[in-house]
């Protein structure tokens, strides 16, 4: 493998021309037809405006992240308007960099599936966080598994990702177990070092932006995303149900039962094991999510190149895995396109589509699961001096 810096460098390149050639198509080939930029970009764009006028960035209809990510794009209004773009670009490269970092150094090379990933850096150039949200999650992994690794960061990583995604916190049990590699609840120092570290992070940040936007922040960051329904826009074989619940609310608590079963299980069981532990809590969490969209895909995905090492024996069944989880996919764009464009009722069919890809992903976790093999690093020992040859 080439040099990291020379792979991080082309990387960010890939990204810095699809920003180039899409804001190139928005301003003059899109017309009226869709843009490349993500419509939560202006959104959030619209969001940074009010807070660059001390207003509160909940004044844009449907702006429900947190406050921190208007802030980090004020520069979109002050320099330029694909500064955020460019910070997201930065972040994603950021995820290979610490891919290639955790990887024993005979394996970096699976770090280039993340520098040359199409998918990643369309979404980033497009205009979505989500990069910012990997790299924060990819930081607290390298940091927590550190040979003497510093708790006290581990939390406030952790504690920062959760607050920009709130998905994070699934895996606060695993890093507790995983500290001091033992099941057992007992309250170390190095233990409390991650508690406290993470809950005085969470409630610094929190208190913070209750004072400045009181309750319409807890609102729209947090509580919106647990009675949050989306009919259309959705992988999840829930979306049906939701669409014809009257009383979608309790059917929302409902669905978090198998998420909190999966997150005590792979907590317990894998902990030792960090990279297929947070890989099997995310990728289970996003399966049984009632909102799965696109974009939630690199939340696991994110693991894969640490993975793929220690499955090596089993290229074929991936590569059949991965056919049978695009083909679900592109059996529901196809059915969903229907619906959206062309006006014709095929709910029941994107559900159809929606509970094959939940299956194909449960069969793909129960592959990999059954056959994830941790393999140690390889010691390359020294070449052996002129006069030890002699010697032989």
């Amino acid at each position: 493998m080439a040099s990291l810096i020379v792979h991080t460098i082309v990387g960010l390149l890939f990204r810095l021309v699809l920003i180039f050639v899409g804001d190139v198509y928005d301003k003059d080939l899109a017309g009226d037809g869709p843009l490349y930029t993500d419509i939560d970009y202006r959104v959030v764009t619209d969001g940074a405006n009010h807070v660059l006028h001390n207003e509160s960035p909940y004044q844009r209809t449907t702006y429900r992240y947190t406050p921190l990510l208007a802030y980090l794009l004020t520069p979109n209004l002050l320099l330029d308007e694909n500064w955020g773009k460019l910070l997201f670009s930065i972040c994603d490269v950021l995820v290979g960099v610490f891919i290639a970092r955790i990887l024993p150094l005979q394996h970096r090379k699976y770090a280039l599936l993340w520098f040359y990933n199409p998918m990643s850096a369309i979404i980033a150039t497009r205009g979505s966080y989500e990069a910012i949200v990997a790299a924060t999650v990819l930081a607290t992994l390298y940091n927590a598994k550190q040979p003497n690794e510093r708790t006290w960061l581990t939390g406030i990583l952790l504690a920062f990702a959760a607050h920009l995604k709130i998905y994070p916190v699934i895996y606060s049990l695993a890093l507790y177990f995983h500290i001091e590699r033992s099941l057992s609840l007992h309250l170390t120092f190095r233990r409390f070092q991650l508690v406290i570290s993470f809950v005085a992070t969470t409630i610094l940040l929190n208190v913070l932006f209750y004072y400045l936007y009181g309750y319409e922040y807890l609102h729209e960051t947090y509580l919106y995303h647990i009675i949050r329904r989306d009919a259309r826009h959705n992988f999840s074989p829930y979306f049906y149900l939701t669409y014809l619940s009257p009383n979608h609310h309790l059917l929302s608590l409902i669905t978090f039962i198998p998420q909190v079963l999966n997150t005590l299980i792979f907590s317990c069981r894998l902990y030792d094991q960090l990279e297929l532990c947070l890989f099997a809590l995310t990728f289970s969490f996003v399966t049984f999510n009632k909102v799965t969209t696109s974009q939630y895909f690199l939340w696991y995905l994110i693991f894969i190149p640490l993975l793929l090492p220690n499955l090596r024996s089993i290229w074929k069944t991936l590569f059949i895995c991965l056919v049978a989880w695009l083909g679900s996919q592109g059996w529901w764009l196809y059915e969903a396109y229907q619906l959206e464009f062309q006006s014709k009722n095929t709910f029941v069919q994107i559900w159809l589509a929606s509970i094959l890809f939940g299956f194909v992903n449960v069969f793909i976790l129960c592959i990999i699961l059954c056959n994830y093999r941790q393999i140690k690093s390889v010691h390359v020992p020294p070449e052996k001096t002129k006069l030890e040859k002699k010697n032989d």
